[in-house]
């Protein structure tokens, strides 16, 4: 592939490649599927070459709203080279221009993005100014096993950048439209606390990854329809127990649901956020809730949102510190009684919401 002239600047030749990369796509293998659907406020659209990664990046937004077309939109094209043969070439960037976690960090004051995860072979290029966007990897067994259940993370963490929301690790539930982000790292609980809530007839924005838009009203946005349970919390609830369709991940020793294997149950697109909710668990069967400071829901947030998410680390801690002031926060000392959990949160939002 021609590539300009080496005068020209890293972002120029990032463009450059996206551009003909898909034109090149385009021309020589048929589109073989395409997924459209509003996820989080984003209007998404998918276009496959090849049908080997349709499944693992569609599955969790099962739940996706109909297509407003007022809707900011994001288009990402996605293909293998096991299955299309394409060849894309040498790297078109210097050792020196990568950061952390494979992001081309001289990318980072320029309106594109893009990271190279070379053990998995697999690259990821979004133009910012056309929300153009392109994943290629060398085959679909090198997709893990956990990225079916946030796909697209890095391209809407990408757009969240450039926009007025942040991508944030944690659990969201609510009641009557207030809601409240559930925080910890993994292990803490989140994916117990807000399935429980679900199955309770709870509003469910997520377990694992949300959006949040920052701003005079922060607001959740639900982005996938998934559930990570270990085999105790699973056998705790009988919405999740037994369903065939969730799949065992050995890495997280967790059930993984998506989708249809979801309980029956709309994913709250939108949740006026209410408060931030620290996980703490106790040894006591009682669920209780004391206020905490907002620097104690920032740590509790910030450290596996930013290790999750590649580049703009000092853009997503200002959007977080922003967001730990933006709601009460509160330490939630869970207790071995689910239902118990499940009361004690729905009274703090119903309080929430006078």
């Amino acid at each position: 592939m021609k590539r300009p002239a080496p005068s020209a600047s890293t972002a120029e030749t990032t463009r450059y490649f996206l551009e003909n990369t898909i034109a090149s796509l385009r021309r020589s293998h048929r589109v073989s599927a395409e997924w459209t659907g509003s996820v989080g406020g984003i209007r998404v659209k998918q276009y496959h070459y090849g049908q080997s990664l349709f499944a693992q990046m569609t599955q969790a937004f099962g739940h996706a709203a109909p297509v407003d077309p007022t809707l900011p939109e994001l288009t990402v094209h996605i293909a293998t080279t096991e299955e299309t043969g394409f060849n894309p070439g040498s790297p078109i960037w210097r050792a020196d221009d990568f950061g952390a976690m494979g992001t081309v960090d001289s990318l980072s004051d320029s309106g594109m993005r893009a990271t190279l995860d070379l053990p998995r072979s697999t690259l990821q290029i979004l133009d910012l100014e056309t929300r153009t966007g392109l994943i290629l990897m060398r085959k679909a067994a090198d997709l893990p096993e956990w990225e079916r259940s946030f796909p697209l993370r890095t391209m809407f963490h990408w757009l969240s950048m450039n926009g007025a929301s942040t991508l944030v690790h944690s659990g969201a539930i609510g009641v009557g439209g207030i809601g409240a982000l559930l925080l910890g790292p993994s292990g803490s609980g989140k994916s117990t606390t807000s399935t429980a809530c679900l199955c309770a007839g709870m509003m469910f924005a997520g377990d694992d990854f949300v959006r949040v838009s920052l701003g005079a009203t922060p607001t959740i946005h639900g982005l996938y329809m998934a559930a990570k349970l270990d085999a105790q919390s699973t056998s705790w609830l009988p919405a999740f127990k037994g369903r065939a369709a969730g799949r065992f991940n050995e890495r997280i020793g967790k059930n993984v649901f998506l989708g249809d294997a979801m309980p029956d149950v709309a994913l709250a697109h939108q949740l006026t956020l209410g408060a931030l909710f620290v996980l703490d668990r106790s040894n006591t069967a009682e669920t209780r809730i004391e206020p905490t400071s907002a620097g104690v829901a920032f740590r509790s947030m910030a450290a596996n949102t930013v290790a999750l998410l590649p580049g703009d680390r000092p853009k997503v801690l200002a959007r977080l510190s922003q967001l730990a002031t933006a709601a009460p926060a509160y330490k939630l000392c869970l207790g071995t009684d689910l239902d118990c959990v499940v009361a004690t949160i729905k009274h703090s939002l119903q309080g929430e919401r006078s």
